[in-house]
């Protein structure tokens, strides 16, 4: 089975506190507990929040190119270095980022520095929003179940702040403003077999009365975020279908999973997790401990914890990890591995 071999991050060196991002986004003072009640320390931004609030749309579209290149730079050569590995080494590079998009794609744009080959397959994955990981992870497993020599790259890269939308009184917004931050994750994958953590399994599902209840539109010529009032009422039962058909499907119990990798989407949403699927909260420590000091990276969010669970060094031979990401559509994907 394809197996994960490493994970590498990119990370804005400029982190910032709830506090601070509140005081610079101008909210009125009602709304501050959006911000203090979300459980979040600190957020890294590639610019201060006093210096995106005042850009135009075209300034936004440039800071996320630039951001975008950067972190993904980082989480690849990231990842990379650590397998001892060239760009010339990979085969498949498939790209996820719901909070700006370049034609053309970024895996084009960095392929000269990177020295990617002419023949690598580019499979740029757009439309999903926070919930990209997981299939995006599928297809590089399934590409790499064909083709079992191959090596792939999973890049999920968001630049939050460049999808800063002026609006100060809806609800998504606000709530958008309170939680989201900017990172990148790679995921070197491989598929001829070696001891690690490989992936067993993948499913989907699909809630399409719910489709437009998580979105990004498009309003006076910006990005906007579309959320629900209490998102975890769409997610929570979500998360406990997917992870009922995944277990069910492998003949598995949830005492049987080491650990959850469970988006990182709000504090409620890993809270009620925790409750429906009746977990100690030391198999949801590594989404936790995101969401405390990265807040919600969206699509990059389920890998950052992922990449904080392999650099422990707790999983031994048999231990099981389940991973859930969440987003629009509404869409949850779960994805069964297991550490070899």
């Amino acid at each position: 089975m394809p197996r994960i071999t490493t994970i590498g991050l990119g990370i804005p060196e400029q982190s910032f506190t709830q506090e601070e991002v509140f005081a610079a986004l101008g909210h009125r003072r009602l709304y501050w507990n959006y911000f203090s009640g979300a459980g979040i320390k600190k957020r890294h931004l590639c610019y201060p929040p006093e210096v995106f609030v005042k850009t135009s749309p075209q300034e936004a579209h440039q800071n996320y190119e630039k951001s975008a290149i950067r972190l993904s730079l980082q989480a690849i050569k990231g990842c990379l270095v650590q397998a001892d590995l060239l760009g010339r080494d990979i085969d498949l590079v498939v790209f996820g980022s719901c909070t700006g998009f370049t034609v053309p794609g970024m895996e084009h744009l960095i392929g000269e520095e990177m020295g990617f080959k002419e023949e690598m397959v580019a499979h740029p994955m757009t439309g999903i929003g926070c919930g990209a990981s997981g299939p995006i992870l599928e297809r590089a497993w399934e590409h790499l179940r064909l083709y079992p020599t191959h090596r792939a790259l999973v890049v999920l890269c968001e630049v939050s702040h460049a999808a800063y939308h002026p609006d100060k009184n809806t609800n998504g917004v606000i709530m958008g403003n309170a939680i989201f931050g900017d990172g990148a994750a790679c995921i070197l994958m491989e598929g001829s077999w070696a001891p690690g953590l490989h992936i067993m399994d993948c499913i989907s599902l699909h809630d399409y009365e719910h489709a437009r209840a998580v979105a990004m539109i498009w309003a006076d010529a910006r990005l906007k975020l579309v959320l629900p009032a209490r998102t975890s009422e769409l997610s929570t039962p979500m998360v406990k279908k997917v992870v009922d058909r995944l277990l069910e499907k492998g003949g598995l119990k949830v005492g049987d999973i080491a650990q959850f990798i469970i988006h990182s989407g709000g504090s409620s949403i890993l809270k009620e997790a925790e409750e429906v699927l009746g977990l100690d909260r030391d198999k949801l420590k590594w989404p936790y401990f995101v969401w405390e000091n990265y807040g919600n990276m969206s699509s990059a969010t389920a890998p950052f914890a992922l990449y904080y669970l392999l650099q422990s060094g707790e999983l031994k031979k048999g231990d099981k990890v389940v991973m859930v990401s969440l987003g629009a559509g509404f869409e949850a994907d779960g994805i069964l591995m297991e550490w070899f």
